[in-house]
């Protein structure tokens, strides 16, 4: 996921999330279940998952059979014909088949819970990072305001000749 849409997300989940206080960071679990249950790329892993799951199920099953209908010639015999037929495999190929498709649908399940920690990573990461800024800016702000609180007692003390002058 490029970064920009990784943190337009993130931005996104923590306005989702915050509680109604803005002082308070949002709920870091919340922001990790929003995100395993709204990121585009862990639905992706999961439709993939369900797609070779069912895709598994059918490996098991005989092929479906085929019905062929047509006029039939045959010395001098003329008439309508069907033939139904069914393909039996042999040998293990179907459970070959069946083994290889669940090995793949076991692939695409692991490959969800990959996706599902790769996304919670960057969240954490992008998480931790946004919650350092919000802390720089509260100190900013604090710092801020105790050197006006200090301009404010140098320029009384200067006005009052209390200052000692160097």
């Amino acid at each position: 996921m490029p970064r920009s849409l990784l943190a337009r997300s993130i931005g996104v989940l923590m306005v989702l999330a915050a509680p109604a206080r803005a002082s308070a960071p949002p709920d870091l679990d919340a922001l990790v279940q929003a995100a395993d249950t709204h990121n585009p790329e862990i639905q992706a892993a999961r439709a993939k998952f369900a797609e070779a799951e069912s895709a598994s199920t059918a490996a098991g099953l005989w092929a479906a059979p085929s019905v062929k209908s047509g006029i039939m010639n045959v010395a001098g015999l003329a008439g309508p014909s069907i033939a139904i037929s069914q393909a039996i495999p042999g040998g293990d190929k179907l459970s070959l088949a069946q083994k290889a498709a669940l090995l793949d649908a076991q692939a695409a399940a692991d490959e969800v819970a990959a996706t599902r920690l790769d996304v919670e990573s960057k969240l954490v990461a992008a998480y931790y990072r946004e919650a350092a800024v919000m802390r720089m800016e509260l100190i900013h702000h604090e710092v801020h305001a105790r050197l006006k609180e200090l301009v404010h007692v140098a320029a009384a003390k200067y006005s009052s000749g209390q200052a000692v002058r160097q």
